[in-house]
């Protein structure tokens, strides 16, 4: 399954999202990454397969690590969130950011 993660303004999508076999991401170039842990694969395979909805904190927390304390989560999620935003909007690039977060939602 491949999913598109955050297109430009133009409509060329940055990143392409490969869910089946080994997951991997493919930006614009054919430049291959992979995320460093399962917790952010997980993440961003859940935010790639509803791109258009805003995802609750807490909801993502209790999805990635059911049973652990909401402080734990919180902290974790925000820590995997940086994982995905270094991979996904590296420093100095001009795009808008791929991950859009406020305190309550990604």
């Amino acid at each position: 399954m491949d999913e598109t993660v955050s297109a430009p303004q133009d409509g060329t999508p940055r990143w392409f999202l490969r869910l089946l076999g080994a997951v991997e991401l493919v930006d614009a170039r054919g430049h291959v990454s992979r995320l460093s842990s399962r917790a952010a694969t997980l993440l961003l395979a859940q935010l790639a397969l509803a791109p258009q909805r805003q995802h609750a904190r807490e909801e993502l927390a209790d999805r990635l690590w059911p049973g652990a304390a909401a402080d734990v989560g919180r902290n974790r999620l925000r820590q995997t969130l940086s994982v995905l935003r270094a991979v996904l909007d590296p420093p100095g690039h001009a795009l808008q950011p791929a991950l859009q977060a406020d305190r309550r939602a990604v």
